[in-house]
């Protein structure tokens, strides 16, 4: 990951991120817009293929959010918080929808640093008003990099599918504030 190359994230940062964070190999450190920007948080997004229940193959994401918390004893520590993005589990499963759980360990086992361990990360379950992978994809992108991002997608020219999508749910997401045309 070449998270010290991305603008507006402070070097030391994400150097901690890259030195200090078992991460999943489908991770990409993302530039955000808005509070998390501001904040001086750096947060990541992933993905993960698997069988669900009904041996479907399904993809799901997290994103995870990155930061330094003032410490009394040593000045900074590294903290973090996150959320996956899930397909449907499986039809006799109690998750047979599109949804988002709390993140606090990743696949292979690594918790996220500083994140709040107590927590459950099988509920709360949020539904997601999505019908396929493209739609999931950009609710964590709209997590992760915030709706200034969906926004600039819903413009694109790179694919029409992703712009009509990422205009549906800005649409939805902010029903009295349209895309703006170029």
């Amino acid at each position: 990951m070449s998270a010290s190359k991305i603008e507006g994230i402070k070097r030391g940062l994400a150097k901690k991120i890259q030195d200090k964070i078992v991460m999943p190999d489908s991770h990409f450190v993302v530039r955000p817009y808005g509070p998390a920007d501001s904040e001086h948080w750096a947060p990541t997004i992933g993905f993960d293929a698997r069988a669900n229940k009904d041996n479907e193959v399904q993809v799901g994401f997290f994103v995870a959010f990155f930061g330094k918390k003032s410490t009394a004893v040593n000045g900074y520590k590294l903290t973090s918080f996150g959320h996956r993005f899930d397909a449907p589990e499986g039809y006799d499963t109690t998750h047979n929808y599109y949804h988002i759980q709390p993140l606090k360990a990743w696949k292979n086992g690594a918790t996220l640093p500083g994140a709040f361990q107590v927590q459950p990360d099988t509920f709360p379950t949020f539904p997601l008003e999505a019908s396929d992978t493209l739609d999931l994809a950009l609710h964590a992108l709209h997590v992760a990099c915030g709706a200034k991002y969906i926004e600039e997608l819903a413009r694109t020219k790179i694919s029409a599918t992703v712009a009509q999508r990422a205009a549906l749910l800005h649409g939805k997401l902010n029903p009295v504030r349209p895309v703006r045309g170029e």
